[in-house]
């Protein structure tokens, strides 16, 4: 039987666990813990690794690269453009290349110039190398 959960506080202070051997023990659990240890102890597999499983297991790789690409595209690039980030928009990503509309000349020059960093930045996000190159278009 998974430990109750209270939703405001977490788990509970105390609660009762099964040994190996089947004796009982009790955990103290604080509001702290990671995905990791929340997983392992509810049993429960993180969301992202069952997503990138099943999207494996049905050969839907690229769809989900290309959708957390477009997604994280605002993410990565308020790191380099405070001021022009609202003028950039991820409009596709295809085969490793990712393409930017731009409103503005200056905001596409700097993400000429920046592209390698940006490129690492997203890559990092994502886990895994999937952006290769940039194409901005003005």
């Amino acid at each position: 039987m998974p430990p109750k959960q209270n939703f405001r506080k977490g788990f509970t202070p105390s609660e009762k666990a099964k040994n190996e051997d089947g004796s009982e023990k009790e955990l103290l659990r604080n509001r702290k813990l990671t995905k990791a240890s929340f997983c392992s102890l509810t049993g429960f597999t993180p969301i992202d690794k069952l997503l990138k499983n099943t999207a494996k297991e049905y050969c839907l790789e690229n769809a989900l690269y290309r959708h957390q690409t477009l997604k994280n595209w605002q993410k990565v690039i308020s790191g380099f453009l405070e001021e022009d980030q609202d003028k950039t928009q991820a409009v596709d990503f295809n085969k490793g290349v990712l393409t930017v509309a731009c409103l503005s000349r200056e905001a596409a020059y700097k993400i000429k110039l920046m592209a390698v960093r940006i490129i690492e930045a997203l890559n990092e996000l994502l886990g895994k190398r999937v952006v290769y190159a940039i194409y901005v278009e003005v």
